[in-house]
């Protein structure tokens, strides 16, 4: 069920205008690095008690970097090649696709999360520095770690794989990973626009 979900939003959001894009050889630059740092970013989990490893998640950073249909294809690509490269280099049993799907799933929801944000203050908000940084950078970063989270619990809990009691207790640990999540992407966003600002997404289509 949760794959079909995942499929119908690739459906509705992809089209043939990213292989145009990924000819550019900047985007294909970004591209291949924020792979790799995501797939590393993700691959570094702590465990709390019996609760899903939680991580940073750099969405945001990834969303203004990349834009929202390149993002959605980092997604997959950073989830499953670790797995692959653990599945390779020590053969074991294959990770339950549930818990996987649940993971794209509320990665999913927090990449749109931060591009409708995002979208929303270029239209309402003023063109201004301090704007991009603290609302589509750190703002948008604290709230992007809210909804992975809540979507990571209601989707253990709508699959039966916790308690109620327990999906409770891995919502409170939402101020946990907001508050760094939103130092991690304000100050990636804030060097990226101030050193590199032609590496994100949003001016590259103003030129």
């Amino acid at each position: 069920m949760l794959l079909l979900v995942i499929g119908f939003i690739y459906y509705l959001i992809l089209n043939k205008g990213m292989l145009l894009l990924l000819r550019q050889p900047l985007v294909q630059s970004l591209f291949v690095g924020a792979t790799l740092v995501a797939t590393i970013l993700w691959a570094i989990q702590v465990k709390l008690n019996e609760m899903p490893p939680l991580h940073f998640l750099g969405i945001t950073t990834l969303i203004l970097l990349l834009g929202l249909r390149l993002s959605l294809l980092v997604i997959p690509l950073a989830i499953y090649l670790p797995i692959v490269a653990a599945y390779w280099l020590i053969p074991a049993g294959w990770p339950e696709q549930e818990e996987i799907s649940i993971r794209w799933l509320a990665l999913l929801c927090a990449a749109i999360q931060s591009y409708l944000l995002y979208w929303w203050s270029e239209q309402r908000l003023s063109n201004h520095l301090f704007v991009r940084i603290f609302i589509c950078g750190f703002f948008n970063a604290m709230l992007s770690a809210a909804v992975y989270m809540a979507v990571m619990a209601a989707g253990h809990l709508t699959l039966g794989f916790s308690t109620s009691r327990l999906t409770m207790d891995y919502l409170t640990t939402i101020p946990l990973l907001a508050l760094p999540e939103a130092l991690l992407n304000g100050m990636a966003v804030t060097m990226l626009l101030i050193y590199r600002p032609q590496w994100l997404a949003a001016f590259r289509e103003q030129d």
